[in-house]
């Protein structure tokens, strides 16, 4: 496989990452907090859980990114670029 072909292929696989860690953290705090408020009879935990939800999505794309940008810069060190 060409250098090129590689490099598009990682970032192919770094966006669908982004999207993966983004949504599911989302709709499972979503649907967690649908169960619980189904269970207590509650109608405010669906709204706590999808919070929660969006911060972990948050947590997880800064944990991504800081590592993709740690591998790129580590690369351009080895290369001389920088």
């Amino acid at each position: 496989m060409k250098r090129k072909d590689k490099e598009t292929l990682r970032a192919w696989t770094l966006v669908l990452q982004l999207g993966i860690s983004m949504m599911v953290p989302v709709f499972v705090g979503f649907f967690i907090g649908k169960w619980l408020d189904g269970l207590f009879a509650t109608s405010y935990l669906k709204i706590v859980f999808l919070a929660l939800g969006f911060l972990a999505a948050i947590r997880n794309t800064y944990i991504l990114l800081k590592d993709y940008v740690d591998r790129i810069k580590k690369q351009d060190q080895e290369k001389g670029v920088l």
